[in-house]
């Protein structure tokens, strides 16, 4: 099992009434389509500075088991260039370099081996491209054996042209401008939880906590926020996260272990009830969480990824409901993880 800490990137901070949370914007790479490894932008974990005058800018970045980067970008694709070798030696030891692993919004995108019996600079060792335009993070990682991250070329998209009659002064129609909000929303990166019993609250109530109706046990019991009881810790406010593979969780409440956090597939795809039911390994009962800057995080199923937990129409009062809608990086999307 691939083991990850927290990763967070922190560009820019939203509005005020984000209440201090922080989110994910592309780093600028003005003028230019590369990005070296030592831009402004990149998140680097348990990595090596790797310094070789051949090398794009005359350094990298080694990742050995456990180490990874992170980094945002605006575009439609993104080029990965390597230093490739049988071996490096990091802190006056050799290293074996093994594979790459590459992963696009929390999706692995490629797996490649970045090892060669000679020493090979500038290699393009993953070409990701036909992403949609906006936002996207790359994550890169070390995968049996050490990598050498030299530095990235991002392929923008193009801007379209006017449509013919358009006014630039026209406001946007109303499906436009969702679709602008969400590109502009943080993304967030895939967060490493342990496993353990934990609570989940509101980031913008921080005294609702997400809550299964008490002593309500059926399958299809709709999920709502509720006051944190501060003097016994109800198990019906507490949750068993655990990890099922690399990029997912289940969720599970600590009263009904059987069960696992899910969603009313009765709904067209917009705003969807989060209920209970019996936990199943279907990608509608796992979760990808993504923190978006200062411990604040992202739920969304595997199944649908353009969702995000979410308090019903903002309203974080006692027996609100929860569902899913598309994120937008609302405050009512938005939640603190907190082990018990």
């Amino acid at each position: 099992m691939i083991s990850r800490i927290y990763w967070w990137v922190s560009a820019a901070c939203l509005l005020s009434n984000l209440y201090g949370a922080c989110c994910l914007y592309a780093s600028p790479a003005p003028n230019s389509a590369i990005v070296d490894d030592n831009a402004p932008g990149w998140i680097w974990n348990t990595a090596a500075d790797y310094f070789d005058p051949a090398l794009y800018g005359t350094s990298a970045h080694a990742c050995g088991p456990g180490g990874y980067g992170a980094y945002t970008f605006n575009g439609v694709g993104v080029s990965v260039y390597v230093y490739e070798a049988r071996s490096i030696a990091v802190d006056e030891r050799q290293h074996k370099i093994g594979r790459l692993k590459l992963l696009i919004d929390g999706t692995v995108a490629s797996l490649v081996a970045v090892t060669s019996t000679e020493s090979i600079y500038d290699v393009e060792a993953v070409k990701v491209g036909g992403l949609k335009p906006g936002n996207h993070v790359l994550q890169v990682e070390a995968d049996g054996g050490w990598v050498v991250i030299d530095y990235l070329r991002i392929t923008s998209a193009a801007a379209p042209p006017d449509a013919e009659g358009s006014s630039a002064d026209e406001a946007p129609s109303a499906a436009n401008a969702s679709r602008s909000q969400a590109i502009s929303a943080p993304l967030g990166v895939l967060a490493y939880l342990p496993q353990g019993s934990y609570e989940i609250l509101a980031r913008s109530n921080l005294l609702e906590s997400l809550d299964i109706p008490l002593n309500i046990t059926d399958d299809g019991t709709q999920v709502q926020v509720y006051s944190i009881n501060q003097s016994a810790r109800q198990l019906n406010q507490r949750f068993q996260i655990s990890q099922v593979n690399q990029n997912t969780y289940r969720i599970s409440p600590m009263n009904l272990p059987s069960k696992a956090l899910t969603y009313s597939t009765s709904s067209d795809g917009q705003s969807a009830p989060v209920i209970i039911w019996g936990y199943q390994p279907v990608p509608a009962e796992e979760w990808t969480i993504l923190e978006v800057g200062q411990g604040t995080y992202r739920l969304t199923p595997a199944s649908s990824p353009n969702l995000a937990l979410s308090v019903n129409n903002g309203t974080v009062t006692d027996g609100v409901r929860v569902n899913l809608t598309a994120w937008t990086g609302s405050p009512s999307q938005l939640w603190v993880i907190k082990k018990n």
